[in-house]
């Protein structure tokens, strides 16, 4: 699922959640942020393991 260059938003909370993240790390929910915001956190939190973090 996560090896599409390009992911949605539904998609990077989908991962985030797989990866126990249930909020941003300032507090907000993941639907208050920007599809670039949950791509830099999916990407660090998976040491850009994904094509789409190498964009």
């Amino acid at each position: 699922m996560l090896k599409e260059k390009k992911l949605n938003k539904d998609q990077l909370i989908d991962a985030l959640l797989s990866y126990h993240h249930y909020k941003m790390p300032d507090g907000r929910q993941f639907y208050e942020a920007t599809e670039s915001e949950l791509l830099q956190l999916i990407c660090k939190e998976t040491d850009n393991q994904f094509t789409s973090c190498h964009i």
